[in-house]
């Protein structure tokens, strides 16, 4: 969601409440369920007159056939790690994608289906990841994300997790960064299907990510 502040904490409180609401009441169905969110939130802004805008993205799992049903609404597009074959792709094609929510109501939304293979993973990121800079105010970018979960020395982890491979980012981030102070929020969601062949524990959830607030 655009701003910062209080204003903008309160709509995303509305948000939550509204997209489990519309969700739950869509049988299942995520484009049903962000479609009818979207005409929520584009009636909300209106009727307030608020220039408001929410990006979004949306992805229910079928554990027993490990298909990963996506929808995407002006959010960064998410990514699949497939540590088999070394690819870090887009998750659903840039045609499939729409608007943020709330500017367009009764926008079709489309999803995609991606079937998770053993090893693979979902990786889902706001902005804040990518435009994280560094000294030299150079921005880390997809080239960041892409040299932190392709180096050799992580498709050589056996193979990596999701909890490895968001512990990877996220530190790849602050490396990259510097001790420079955050100028955005970030939030990194990973999940994916494991491999059998991998052994070892899981090593517990992502570290808590500080973030720099505008008052």
């Amino acid at each position: 969601m655009a701003g910062k502040g209080v204003p903008v904490a309160l709509l995303m409180a509305k948000l939550s409440a509204e997209a489990r609401a519309c969700l739950l009441t869509s049988g299942g169905d995520p484009v049903k369920g962000v479609s009818a969110l979207n005409d929520v939130l584009a009636q909300l802004f209106l009727a307030g007159n608020m220039d408001r805008f929410v990006t979004f993205t949306a992805a229910v799992l079928d554990p027993t056939a490990n298909v990963v049903t996506i929808l995407n609404a002006g959010h960064m597009p998410p990514l699949l790690y497939c540590p088999g074959t070394g690819t870090l792709v887009d998750a659903i094609d840039a045609e499939l994608g729409g608007p943020p929510l709330g500017l367009v109501e009764g926008f079709g939304y489309e999803a995609a289906q991606v079937t998770l293979q053993p090893g693979d993973s979902l990786l889902l990121y706001t902005d804040g990841v990518s435009d994280a800079t560094n000294g030299q105010n150079q921005a880390f970018a997809m080239k960041g994300i892409r040299d932190a979960l392709l180096d050799d020395s992580v498709v050589a982890s056996a193979p990596p997790r999701p909890d490895v491979i968001g512990r990877q980012l996220l530190e790849a981030v602050r490396r990259h960064s510097a001790g420079r102070p955050q100028n955005d929020d970030i939030a990194i969601v990973c999940f994916g299907r494991l491999d059998p062949t991998a052994s070892g524990p899981i090593t517990g959830s992502l570290p808590r990510v500080t973030t720099e607030k505008e008052s």
